[in-house]
């Protein structure tokens, strides 16, 4: 667990305009993040890496909850190495995605408050996950905590696997 430490540890550079994230250090005491937002719902989608097939999906959820407010729940987005989780309450899980099946997020940048991930089912339908956060500030940071959460997943599987196999090290 010592290179998630090293990943969540380092903070963000400051580079002209773009403005310093406040990086919530997972890993480290405990193994998940937790957000509050609103779940606008779920859109099937036609590729799993798409920008444009994500916005398309964030822009129809947008537009369906503006028709009908009730359907949104307040939930609570839990990211941790083994996926992402969606909360209703502290007792019952709407949903579970295992990080393997999740294949982008991203914040939205039209709809800046939007906060999306793609994943694939067992049967290989492609589902886009829409939340609402509380700013734009929040979507970002909800989406650069999952993505060092990727790259600390990632980093831990190259350092186990050339564990496992030390005379392929090399080539790891």
């Amino acid at each position: 667990m010592n290179v998630l430490k090293t990943i969540f540890s380092r903070s963000p550079q400051r580079n002209g305009r773009h403005e310093k994230l406040e990086t919530r250090n997972l890993c480290c005491d405990e193994e998940e993040t937790e957000f509050q937002v609103q779940y606008l719902g779920e859109a099937p989608i036609a590729e799993s890496n798409d920008k444009k097939s994500t916005a398309k999906a964030v822009e129809n959820m947008v537009k369906m909850t503006k028709q009908d407010r009730s359907k949104t729940k307040k939930v609570t987005l839990v990211i941790s190495p083994t996926g992402i989780r969606i909360n209703e309450t502290s007792s019952y899980c709407l949903v579970d995605v295992p990080l393997t099946h999740i294949s982008y997020c991203s914040a939205d940048a039209k709809f800046s408050q939007m906060f999306a991930f793609v994943s694939i089912n067992a049967r290989g339908d492609l589902k886009c996950y829409v939340f609402e956060c509380q700013s734009k500030k929040y979507a970002r940071e909800i989406a650069t905590t999952f993505n060092k959460t990727f790259q600390a997943v990632f980093i831990n599987m190259k350092v186990d696997r050339r564990q496992l196999y030390p005379e392929l090290s090399g080539l790891l």
